[in-house]
């Protein structure tokens, strides 16, 4: 996905959510809440863990907390978080006529965001809402070989989108389905550049599945 589109979709997003922070009403009735989920990656992801996932073996895992109100003169439920994913990576068997010949490294990703929401009526059920939003991320890789691991930070703070359905079940749970999309920027963008990353642009996508808990 192109980057200028992430960066305009999450700014967007996280603008307009961070309005309606301002101008929440105690009335409303806002929320404190936990959210964890997760999560199973696209090539664009796996590309860069050297991995391949399934539900029972998840690409990634997350965490935040939030706070849910109101946007700013309407009824439109936004919510702002502070969280944080994690994608162990694994291994990746390099073979050639069936003939094993060694394995990539285990890549991992670290990454920590804030994020704006809007929770949009579906008009389809009372529970069910549709999600849009963005996120500004601040990422890591680590690389783990032959038991020496090694951090590398990635310059500068990445922008990503989000969007997705949340199922309300009772006035403190619901479950969620979102999709996601960041930046993570070139290769040469670490600030210790991995000598095998190879040329190019990781913009990581994944779906996770996961919960919210509000009190």
């Amino acid at each position: 996905m192109n980057s200028k589109l992430i960066s305009r979709l999450a700014l967007g997003a996280i603008l307009a959510t961070g309005a309606g922070a301002l101008s929440a009403q105690e009335s409303l009735a806002s929320k404190f809440s936990l959210s964890g989920s997760l999560g199973l990656g696209t090539d664009s992801l796996n590309d860069i863990t050297n991995y391949g996932t399934s539900w029972w073996n998840p690409a990634a895992y997350n965490f935040d907390v939030g706070y849910t109100g109101k946007l700013a003169e309407t009824t439109v439920p936004f919510r702002v978080s502070i969280g944080a994913n994690f994608m162990p990576g694994g291994t990746y068997e390099i073979r050639e006529d069936g003939i094993f010949l060694g394995n990539l490294p285990r890549r991992s990703l670290r990454g920590y965001y804030l994020a704006g929401d809007l929770f949009i009526d579906s008009r389809i059920s009372s529970g069910l809402q549709f999600i849009l939003g963005g996120s500004l991320n601040k990422w890591s890789v680590t690389e783990h070989d032959e038991g020496v691991s090694k951090k590398h930070s990635i310059k500068g703070i990445k922008f990503g989108g989000r969007f997705g359905l949340d199922y309300k079940i009772s006035d403190n749970l619901s479950f969620n389905a979102i999709f996601q999309v960041t930046e993570l920027g070139h290769t040469y963008a670490l600030e210790d550049p991995m000598p095998d990353a190879g040329p190019g642009v990781w913009n990581p996508s994944w779906l996770q599945l996961g919960f919210k808990y509000s009190f």
